[in-house]
């Protein structure tokens, strides 16, 4: 299995390119496909879009690993696409991939060959699989999706704030960005891109100039019920792509501490929900462990 957890600093510019491709229209395409020699340069290129989960298998049938990948697709509502390949017949994408076992997972990213895994992980291996993977190619600038249907029509066009947005936070713009999200607000009260901008500006205002291993020593040193020194090591976590070890360690501050301090981790928590995306499974799993810890 691939190690796909956070390393290095915040990369503003691909968090950039990242939320910019969750929210364009997604690129029409199933959500698992037949991949041959022939069809590898599209599957290349769309893997700059959305990551692509190669797997090889021994007759070309997709069978339960493909249903079970393609239902992970489905629930992640098009953030990963999966190409089958029959290892018999495509001998020449075996051996560019270096296929020694079947079946057996490549993620592309960006173009970049990721090794996924080998043999048939278990439901729950394959779910913390996907996570991972989608941390990575979230860090990495890819954050698209597919349609799920391979003619799809585009969608609505993007409000004028929205655009204004993502190209201020292209440049790092994050005081514009934040002033068009705000502005987006206005015009669609509703708006949950604007909910969700405002909350990663506000994620990545509060990293900017960090140092992240001198705040994690900090945090380390302070304990779980220093809730100050936690949020700021959260922020990292979450802006790193890690929001389950950011979740993690404000409920278990939230378990320790009372009163104000029990409050602003709260508060913070449901902040960097908002930021990460309320819909993902992520959030979903966080929000109840806050239940647990709360109750």
């Amino acid at each position: 299995m691939a190690d796909m957890s956070m390393r290095g600093p915040v990369d503003l510019a691909a968090l950039a390119a990242a939320k910019k491709q969750e929210n364009a229209a997604p690129v029409p395409g199933a959500y698992l496909t037949t991949l041959t020699a022939a069809d590898l340069n599209a599957e290349v290129q769309l893997s700059a879009q959305v990551p692509v989960i190669v797997l090889f298998v021994a007759d070309g049938e997709a069978g339960e690993l493909g249903t079970a990948l393609e239902g992970e697709a489905r629930r992640r509502d098009g953030h990963i696409r999966i190409a089958v390949v029959n290892a018999s017949t495509e001998a020449e994408l075996v051996q560019a991939f270096g296929v020694r076992t079947i079946p057996m997972g490549i993620a592309l990213i960006g173009g970049q060959p990721v090794p996924l895994f080998q043999g048939a992980p278990t439901t729950a291996q394959l779910t913390e699989l996907v996570n991972q993977l989608l941390a990575a190619a979230n860090r990495a600038g890819v954050a698209g999706r597919v349609s799920g249907k391979a003619d799809e029509a585009g969608e609505a066009p993007v409000n004028p704030h929205h655009l204004a947005a993502l190209e201020a936070l292209d440049r790092g713009d994050l005081d514009a960005a934040e002033a068009e999200f705000e502005a987006l607000a206005a015009a669609e009260p509703d708006s949950e891109v604007a909910q969700v901008g405002r909350a990663q500006v506000r994620l990545l205002r509060s990293t900017r100039g960090q140092d992240p291993q001198a705040v994690m020593a900090a945090a380390d040193a302070g304990g779980p019920g220093d809730a100050a020194a936690q949020i700021a090591a959260a922020d990292i976590e979450v802006a790193a792509g890690r929001p389950d070890l950011g979740f993690a360690r404000l409920i278990t501050a939230i378990k320790v501490t009372s009163g104000d301090a029990r409050e602003e981790l709260r508060t913070h928590l449901l902040e960097l929900f908002t930021a990460v995306g309320a819909d993902t499974e992520v959030v979903r799993k966080a929000r109840r462990d806050l239940a647990s810890a709360l109750f």
